[in-house]
C-alpha cells in the first residue's frame, strides 16, 4: 500500500539519505483492540527506483486473559542511503500489514508524528 511518494530532481550524481517515521495502529476489522493473542506482521519501507530500502517491522500482539501485549499507537521508523543518478527520482513510502485469514485493520499515517526527511549530499 503506497503511504506517500515525494518527487526530487537531481542536477547530478548525489547520495540520499531518507528517513520515515510512520504511526501504525492496528485493530480488528470493526476497529477494536485484538484480543485473541495472535501476532500480526506489520511494516513499511522506501521505494527508490523498483529497489526496496529502510525496511522495518514489527508484531502485534495481545491477550485477554492476562492483559498483556503490545497496545496503539505503534511507531514504524526506517532510513537508508541511496546512490542517485541525476534526473528525477520518485520517493514511495510503502506500508504493508499481514494476518492471513485473521481480522485485522492496519491504519497507516495520518499523525502529526509522522515524518519524511530527504537529504541529499553532492
Amino acid at each position: 500500500m503506497i503511504l506517500h511518494t515525494e518527487s526530487i530532481t537531481l542536477i547530478e550524481v548525489a547520495l540520499a539519505y531518507i528517513n520515515f517515521i510512520v504511526r501504525t495502529s492496528i485493530t480488528t476489522n470493526q476497529g477494536n483492540l485484538i484480543t485473541d493473542g495472535t501476532p500480526r506482521v506489520y511494516g513499511a519501507y522506501i521505494t527508490v527506483n523498483e529497489n526496496n530500502y529502510g525496511i522495518t517491522s514489527g508484531a502485534y500482539r495481545r491477550d485477554t486473559f492476562n492483559s498483556t501485549g503490545v497496545t496503539n499507537p505503534l511507531i514504524l521508523n526506517g532510513s537508508g542511503y541511496i546512490p542517485l543518478s541525476a534526473g528525477t527520482h520518485d520517493i514511495v513510502i510503502r506500508g504493508y500489514a499481514f494476518a492471513g485469514t485473521l481480522n485485522m485493520r492496519a491504519t497507516f499515517g495520518n499523525s502529526a508524528d509522522d515524518r519524511l526527511q530527504i537529504v541529499v549530499q553532492y
